[in-house]
């Protein structure tokens, strides 16, 4: 263990200057999203009910679960389960097992964790699990959770185009987390639920030249979402150094200027405008003028519309990639159907409104976003797995992208180059789960089950780590998780 911390502390070293500025370590789309070809099949197959753990490729999308599904047996079985070694803590306590691990002190003064027997319904281990860490991307948890109970796994999101006056039309954002610059088939990220705008653009072009018009003027609307596009508890430093675009109900690729690059434009509508645009006009229909910002007539038929992947993929997605825009969109679709204001302000109430009929508390918790991006945001180790205890719930099927969504260890989404050496690579394919990262901060929450047939969710969460260490840090959770899906305690 110790050689294996050595060898990537010069790594490390490299990443600590970005992690000392506020720089959030973010993956892009393509690195995010790529899965080993060689268990591609295998990670398809183990997925029941059709639902696919694969960022991308495939064409395979989830599928909504039926009620009468087993979820808390299904939904956490590791995706290589003829693979695992014989049990290597066979006998030994909970305790034993984690406390030398969460000892490390690559970790940091502040280490919270808590295990849950899904099946048992209690806690197995706890570490400080009732006291308030900073969760990073593990918020985006109860985002999901929130979308999930308020739209259902088959909502759908729909962006529009509808005339105006004076030769003008409108392209309306109905906030699509996964709206794309690109085109089906060439996208970067080769993820199969994103919305192609171009695709969008093409349909409308026909319809405008089937009513003979081969010129028009181009206006967006935004007006879904209001309120401030950037959080107060964001660092400054997001925004420019593409860490998250401006919150806005009509992006493209996350607010983007190209696909796959880290770069914001600092007004996503107006930028998807642009884009749009530029597809008409290869589409055959001239667009005149500057692309302008207006409200769309109330009572306009539609020209066109382009309707998203079932919120089922989505929620898979933004889980998978850590997608921070995505997260952010997502929660306040929460706060609309909860009939309040689509803004930070209006998504905390209605996500507490809702995580509150699913038995989920947030009277000590502190989340002042969707993406977990807030470094005041504070969570309780204990709440992070009765959460997933209630996405893998046999009582809420409707609820299971959320398990399903957990990247897998070794094999997809941000874990697809973790629990990859060392002692955590004895649990390659057998823990599904969410990763955090800020700085000072590290946390992983998800699902395994143990050697001795437990499905456990656990959380761990680390919120005073030395940014020289992360790396390290990092490692000593993933060993933590192996140890779980390896031990054979009871």
């Amino acid at each position: 263990m110790r050689e294996r911390r050595t060898a990537l502390a010069a790594l490390a070293a490299v990443l600590a200057g970005l992690l000392a500025a506020g720089v959030v370590l973010v993956a892009s789309p393509v690195a995010r999203n790529s899965v080993r070809s060689s268990v591609s099949d295998a990670l398809g197959a183990a997925q029941p009910g059709g639902a696919s753990d694969r960022p991308h490729g495939g064409g395979t999308r989830p599928q909504s679960p039926s009620a009468s599904q087993p979820v808390v047996r299904l939904v956490a079985d590791p995706v290589l389960g003829t693979a695992r070694p014989e049990p290597v803590r066979k006998g030994r306590s909970y305790d034993s097992v984690l406390d030398p691990l969460l000892d490390d002190s690559a970790l940091g003064s502040r280490v919270g964790a808590a295990v849950l027997d899904l099946r048992a319904g209690r806690i197995v281990y706890a570490r400080g699990s009732g006291r308030e860490y900073t969760p990073a991307s593990t918020a985006k948890l109860f985002t999901a959770l929130a979308a999930l109970a308020t739209l259902g796994p088959q909502h759908r999101f729909v962006t529009t185009v509808v005339p105006a006056r004076r030769g003008r039309i409108v392209l309306v954002g109905g906030g699509d987390p996964l709206l794309s610059a690109t085109t089906p088939g060439v996208s970067s990220t080769d993820v199969p639920s994103l919305t192609s705008l171009p695709a969008l653009a093409r349909h409308t072009a026909a319809r405008l030249l089937e009513r003979d018009r081969s010129r028009v003027r181009l206006a967006v609307d935004d007006s879904l979402f209001v309120g401030p596009a950037v959080s107060a508890a964001w660092e400054k430093s997001y925004v420019p150094s593409g860490v998250v675009a401006p919150v806005s109900a009509l992006a493209v690729d996350g607010g983007r200027l190209e696909p796959g690059l880290a770069a914001r434009a600092p007004d996503p509508a107006l930028a998807a405008g642009r884009v749009f645009a530029a597809a008409l006009e290869r589409a055959g229909v001239e667009v005149a003028g500057r692309v302008v910002r207006t409200a769309a007539p109330r009572d306009a038929a539609a020209l066109a519309r382009s309707r998203s992947a079932p919120l089922s993929a989505v929620v898979e997605q933004v889980l998978a990639s850590s997608d921070n825009d995505g997260a952010e969109v997502l929660i306040r679709h929460v706060a609309l159907a909860e009939q309040r204001t689509g803004s930070f302000a209006g998504s905390r109430r209605a996500r507490t409104a809702v995580l509150q009929r699913l038995a989920l508390p947030l009277a000590d918790a502190v989340l002042p976003d969707g993406s977990g991006l807030a470094r005041g945001a504070r969570v309780s180790p204990r709440l992070l797995v009765r959460a997933l205890g209630v996405a893998a719930s046999t009582r809420h099927p409707e609820l299971r992208p959320v398990i399903t969504g957990l990247p897998v260890a070794g094999f997809s989404g941000t874990l697809v180059d973790r629990f990859v050496d060392g002692a955590a690579a004895s649990a390659g394919g057998l823990v599904r789960a969410k990763t955090g990262t800020l700085t000072g901060v590290t946390s992983l929450a998800g699902v395994a089950t143990s050697a001795a047939g437990r499905v456990l969710a656990f959380a761990l969460l680390a919120d005073h780590v030395d940014p020289a260490a992360v790396l390290e840090a990092r490692a000593a959770l993933d060993e933590a998780a192996a140890a779980l899906a390896q031990c054979g305690c009871r």
